[in-house]
This record gives structure tokens, sequence and C-alpha cells, in this order.
């Protein structure tokens, strides 16, 4: 339940970065109003599946985790926001509803960072934790982008004469989230790889060997990482070409890879206790 957890609010804070940076104009408030929905949605089942006692069972580890009260307070913080301005955009337009969006995004992101479910497992506990935040950081970039830019390419059906600049440009940011995300990835080993040095573990070969966790550390790192790289390519180039059906079409592909991807990415931590 606590890798549930993780995940929506992960997803939610994702969702609310990518929300200002859209021409609100020719969009019209529908698409903000549905990815505020979404991002309340899934940060409000994250506050509940925080509260279900079988967040601190020994589905988790046996680690007893439970949410403080700051942790519910910021979620709650950011759930209201965005309810706030999902009425803004509908009665007064995009721009009254931006400071209170502000709000929710940093409730949300400081919710995600605050959020210490998983214990450090080695003597680099340091490491460990700085490699959480930049983990947690990069995860909700690219499930929120990636939700936000496979719903813009559909809106294209819903505005026909809507300009292909945002899609070519979201598109273009998502491959560089994929890769951002990559690059994390491969900070995590470095770390285990030097963890291990120290204490003559062997967490690395662990991880990536088919005798141990391989299997869905080799399944994170294809669906969640590779195979997205390349869908994210191919739908740029078909932005590029406006062909905004055959993007969307690749989007969702891309989207459940993500999905699939960090997923695996959260189970991984709980085993390893490292942000993989």
């Amino acid at each position: 339940m606590t890798d549930l957890f993780l995940f929506l609010l992960s997803l939610g804070a994702g969702i609310v970065t990518s929300l200002p940076w859209l021409p609100a104009e020719d969009l019209g408030p529908g698409y903000f109003r549905i990815q505020a929905l979404l991002a309340t949605c899934a940060l409000a089942l994250a506050a509940a599946v925080s509260l279900s006692p079988a967040t601190a069972g020994p589905g988790d580890g046996g680690s007893g985790w439970h949410p403080s009260t700051a942790l519910l307070c910021l979620v709650s913080l950011a759930c209201g926001a965005l309810l706030l301005y999902h009425a803004l955009v509908a009665r007064e337009g995009f721009r009254s509803g931006l400071p209170v969006l502000a709000v929710a995004g940093g409730a949300a992101l400081a919710a995600l960072l605050v959020a210490s479910p998983y214990p450090a497992t080695s003597d680099a506990a340091a490491v460990q934790s700085g490699l959480r935040v930049i983990s947690r950081a990069t995860s909700a970039l690219l499930l929120g982008w990636s939700v936000g830019t496979m719903l813009l390419g559909h809106w294209y059906l819903v505005v026909p004469r809507l300009r292909f600049d945002p899609l070519r440009r979201y598109c273009a940011l998502l491959v560089a989230w994929v890769g951002l995300r990559s690059c994390a990835v491969g900070a995590v080993l470095v770390g285990l790889a030097m963890a291990d040095r120290q204490d003559d573990g062997a967490r690395l070969e662990h991880l990536v060997s088919l005798a141990g966790e391989g299997p869905f550390f080799w399944l994170r790192v294809l669906w969640g990482l590779a195979i997205p790289l390349i869908l994210g390519t191919m739908a740029l180039l078909c932005a590029r070409r406006r062909a905004n059906q055959s993007a969307t079409g690749i989007l969702y592909v891309l989207v459940m890879g993500v999905l699939i991807g960090e997923v695996v990415a959260l189970h991984l931590a709980r085993i390893t206790g490292w942000p993989v």
C-alpha cells in the first residue's frame, strides 16, 4: 500500500507541474479542469491509502510507516487548492487560478519529498536520501507530463484548430524527462556500487542479476525507460508532421509503459531501499 501511496502522490504532483505552461486561450478551460480533477483524485486517493491500516502492514516490509500530520496537511492543502483552481478556471479564466495552482503544486511536491516510508539500508544514508529526492522529483515529472501530453494530443479532437506548437513542445519535454529519469536511475546504480565497495556488499549484483531482482529491474528499464524514450521520439516526429492522431496513439502506449515502469520501480525501492 505504501507503493500505491507514493505512486498516486507522484502522479498528482506531476500533473500539477504540467499545467501552467500551455496556451490557455487556445485550449479553453476544459483541459485544465480535467487535469485539475485528475490531480485532485490522485492526491485524495493517496491520502486515503496512507490512512489505511494496510499501509503499515507486513506487505510493506514491516516498516510500520504511517504518514505524519504535516504530510497529511500538505496533501489536504494541495487537494483544496486544486478544487479552488478548478472553480476559478471555470468562472474567471486560467490566469486567475495561477496563484492557487502554485500553492497546490508547492504543497504536493513538498509532500512528495518529505514522505519517508523506506529506511536507509546501508551506511550511505545521506547518499540514499539525496538520490531519493532526485528520484521522486523525476518520477513525478515523467508521470505527470506523460499523462498531460497524452491528453493534450487527444485535445486536438476537441479543438481542431489548436496550434501544433504546444504538442511539439510537450513531446520534446517529455523525451527530456525520460532522459532525466534515466540519469537518475543511473545515479542510483553508481551509488549502489559505491555503497557495496564501502561495506563489501552485493546489493548491485542482487539488483541486476536474474537470480535476484533482475527480472523486475530489467522490466523496469525496458518498459519504464527504453520504450518510453523510443515512443516519445516517435510522438515528437509525428507532432512535427502535424499528425496528432498518430502522436496520441503512440502516447497512449507510452503512458502505459511509464506506469508499469514506475510501479515496478516502487516495488524495487521497497525491497532494496534504493530508489531505482
